[in-house]
């Protein structure tokens, strides 16, 4: 009954369930909201219990309405898989301006998927990765995808054991940009 009323809403702009243990059937419901309601900008998911395959069912949601310009999916339990599949949706959905996955489990296989996209999509200006068990290998192929996207302006890799060469990496791809820089 609530995926019905959040589908057919046409002024809510922010869906916000924060600390609602939210699974990853709620979240599946929750994303299929997502697909029929284009007036949705915002979706934030932030302390629940999505894994996988709640974080798949919103990433592909994310590429059937391109209108959603930030994802917040802060302390779940989103590993490799579901973040390969918000990066594939981070390059259909060029409008989102935010990605939030801080305090995930979403790995190298995770950071560099999304180091892969980050490319693709031009429009990106926030991306918050800290405490996600991201190491030199993931931090070295963000540092590569920094280089080749300077719209992001906002960086957070904090809480990750990345290393002295992979920081030093991040900072000479970060060099002329201004904004924030989390390491």
């Amino acid at each position: 009954q609530l995926v019905d009323i959040l589908g057919k809403s046409s002024s809510m702009v922010l869906l916000s369930c924060r600390n609602c243990k939210i699974g990853d059937t709620e979240a599946g419901a929750i994303a299929t909201a997502i697909s029929r309601n284009r007036s949705f900008r915002i979706v934030n998911l932030d302390f629940n219990k999505i894994a996988d395959e709640g974080a798949v069912a919103i990433a592909n949601a994310l590429k059937e309405n391109n209108l959603i310009h930030e994802l917040t999916l802060r302390e779940n339990r989103v590993g490799k898989l579901g973040a390969i599949a918000i990066a594939n949706a981070l390059q259909q959905n060029t409008r989102i301006r935010e990605l939030n996955l801080q305090s995930n489990c979403i790995g190298d296989t995770g950071a560099v998927a999304i180091a892969k996209a980050l490319p693709f999509n031009n429009k990106v200006v926030n991306v918050y990765l800290a405490r996600n068990g991201i190491s030199c290998a993931g931090a070295l192929a963000l540092a590569a995808s920094l280089a080749a996207n300077t719209t992001v302006t906002s960086f957070n890799l904090r809480g990750n054991a990345v290393g002295k060469d992979s920081i030093d990496a991040i900072r000479r791809a970060w060099e002329d940009r201004k904004g924030v820089l989390q390491l």
